[in-house]
């Protein structure tokens, strides 16, 4: 069985996703949505959405 992520683990690799693509915003939705659904154990929903929106945001500009 494959071990759960922390939230700072999926945050950090979403952060390494968006410097790899920060010029598709498209994909790193898609990558935001995905690992939102792939990780329902994350208690603090609000971290997890937030935090990702926020380095999303950042990879854009």
């Amino acid at each position: 069985m494959e071990k759960l992520k922390s939230l700072e683990e999926i945050l950090e690799e979403y952060r390494l996703f968006c410097a790899d693509h920060a010029g598709d915003e498209v994909l790193l939705v898609q990558k935001h949505r995905e690992l939102a659904v792939d990780n329902p154990h994350i208690q603090d929903r609000f971290a997890l959405e937030d935090g990702m929106r926020c380095i999303k945001d950042a990879a854009i500009k």
